[in-house]
């Protein structure tokens, strides 16, 4: 499930997508081997990063 929220705010989700077959392709569009944007992909993961080793 991808929420959706326009100020980031994780308590005030604006819309969600529920379907498998849409987060896929989501996903695949913009973390899979030719993203939409190959600097949204590298930033995400760095961010990811960060987070995770905190």
């Amino acid at each position: 499930m991808i929420s959706i929220s326009e100020n980031q705010d994780l308590s005030q989700v604006d819309a969600e997508i529920k379907s498998a077959t849409v987060n896929y392709a989501l996903y695949d569009g913009f973390f899979g081997n030719s993203p939409v944007s190959p600097s949204l992909r590298s930033s995400t993961a760095q961010l990811l990063e960060a987070l995770l080793t905190k």
